[in-house]
């Protein structure tokens, strides 16, 4: 039963990790697409 516990808990830091790098991966392209706005 811990094992399990341990392995639903590697999963769900998993997912919020990858959550968060997709969310930062995003905020880079709207930066990105700002500065190339204020550059045109």
């Amino acid at each position: 039963m811990v094992g399990l516990v341990v392995t639903v808990e590697r999963v769900s830091l998993a997912k919020i990790t990858q959550i968060y790098e997709g969310t930062n991966q995003v905020q880079r392209i709207v930066m990105a697409r700002q500065l190339l706005k204020g550059l045109a």
